[in-house]
């Protein structure tokens, strides 16, 4: 079999990949898409040079690009039915898996027990390794509490913490691609109507801290950051954006989605991973308009396996549209 495939870039079509072996998705697997060449400039076609070569490759229910989600509470609430995790999901539907890896009093120190378990399971450390994949890390609002509270982690070991993270998942996955978001502003008020959270001692200073941080460990190893802390406090109503002085709100949620989305559109190292750049998974049931499922003879999954030996094509059985023998 041949161990990978390649997409060409119309705008609407999207892929993704599972290595494997892993017992966890990759992380946002992201494959190849137009190249804009200015931020909000929407690219009508792509030239033959943006098509990318992509490994390893599966059928119908074994490719897809995949968006995998590491962080705390505020991570794990983003699957309510207004939640960013969720949100990013309909964003993605039809291009890529979105996995919520989010867990409720998390730390970086078990974020980067998670991380550890991802790289192994997933990376070979071979060149090419983890080319267009995306992991997105989201810890600190748990660190960033008072010194004698059980779940703190001290800022000079939360930055340890995150630099070992991306190291680890490059030294696995040369070729991946790493976001990590600040933890967002707390709001002190509101904070102290919670028994719990006044016990943790969070502070909007200290938070600040951590998230001041997050985006010296960015800056240092290179790699993508959202300053989520600051995006949040530049904004006059920010604690509306808070449900209860530290979990994002409705408006929270989206704030972030759309923070993160106009990132992915804008930033050179993020340029192929806007949904709607991607490809798209099966063509669309217009194709079947002018002869019906009937007369369709081939349907290929991606848009660049309409030759003889695609291998992830549908191909016609009796009375229609049957799974073919090239591959499922």
């Amino acid at each position: 079999k041949k161990s990978g495939w390649r997409t060409k870039c119309p705008r609407h079509h999207r892929v993704t990949l599972m290595h494997p072996r892993a017992a966890i998705p990759l992380g946002i697997l992201l494959v190849a898409t137009c190249i804009q060449p200015t931020a909000g400039v929407e690219a009508e076609s792509c030239p033959a040079s943006t098509v990318k070569e992509l490994a390893p490759a599966g059928g119908l229910f074994g490719v897809r690009p995949q968006i995998i989600l590491f962080g705390d509470s505020i991570t794990e609430q983003g699957t309510s039915s207004f939640g960013w995790t969720t949100q990013l999901t309909e964003h993605y539907g039809r291009v890529a898996d979105v996995f919520n890896r989010g867990f409720s009093g998390y730390t970086s120190a078990l974020g980067l027990a998670m991380v550890r378990q991802f790289a192994a399971a997933a990376g070979s450390g071979a060149p090419g390794a983890g080319k267009h994949t995306f992991a997105a890390i989201f810890f600190g609002a748990n660190d960033a509490t008072a010194p004698d509270f059980f779940v703190h982690v001290p800022l000079e070991e939360y930055g340890k913490h995150l630099s070992e993270m991306i190291s680890i998942s490059k030294a696995a996955l040369p070729e991946i691609t790493l976001l990590l978001i600040s933890p967002p502003p707390v709001d002190g008020d509101s904070l102290n109507s919670h028994p719990w959270y006044v016990e943790g001692g969070r502070s909007q200073e200290l938070t600040g801290a951590y998230a001041e941080e997050c985006g010296r460990v960015a800056q240092a190893e290179g790699v993508l950051f959202l300053d989520l802390h600051s995006l949040m406090i530049k904004q006059p109503n920010w604690r509306d954006f808070l449900s209860d002085g530290l979990h994002l709100s409705p408006i929270g949620q989206q704030f972030l989605v759309n923070k993160l989305l106009k990132l992915l559109e804008a930033h050179p190292m993020a340029k192929w991973w806007h949904p709607r750049h991607m490809p798209r998974h099966m063509p669309p049931f217009s194709r079947f308009e002018s002869s019906g499922w009937r007369g369709l003879t081939k349907m290929c999954e991606w848009p660049d396996e309409q030759g003889e030996h695609g291998e992830h094509c549908l191909e016609t059985g009796p009375g229609g549209v049957g799974m073919g023998a090239a591959e499922m």
